[in-house]
């Protein structure tokens, strides 16, 4: 092929196809000691409360019904600490300050800001 030419639909294709999905373990299963190890390890995270357990569909139905009606406030919503981040905000004037002080990102940073200013995204305005 030269630099700046087409590619044919065929050639397209192909180079599409094989970049679908994840090819690492394809077509390898996890043996029953591999299976019973994952296994035995995801329940010592459950029980030290190093992972959640994985919200089945039923019940993740019902969380978010809950969170769209307001009988709840969801885990990530938390207004104390959006009030903490947007004081902090408004004393350091610099969102990474802000996020290394919260442990959050610059992206979570502004959307909390936003949200609580109620600005648009990409319009600045003064906290």
């Amino acid at each position: 092929m030269i630099k700046g030419s087409k590619m044919s639909t065929e050639s397209r294709a192909k180079i599409s196809a094989s970049l679908i999905g994840n090819k690492l373990r394809l077509g390898i299963t996890h043996s029953a000691e591999d299976r019973r190890k994952i296994s035995e390890g995801v329940k010592r995270a459950y029980e030290t409360g190093r992972r959640l357990p994985t919200p089945q569909p039923q019940n993740l139905a019902e969380f978010n019904r809950k969170v769209q009606s307001g009988e709840i406030i969801p885990p990530w919503a938390k207004p104390e600490r959006n009030q903490r981040v947007l004081e902090s905000y408004r004393r350091t004037k610099s969102m990474a300050e802000t996020g290394e002080e919260f442990g959050i990102t610059l992206g979570a940073v502004s959307y909390v800001i936003r949200k609580l200013l109620k600005t648009p995204k990409g319009r600045r305005s003064k906290p």
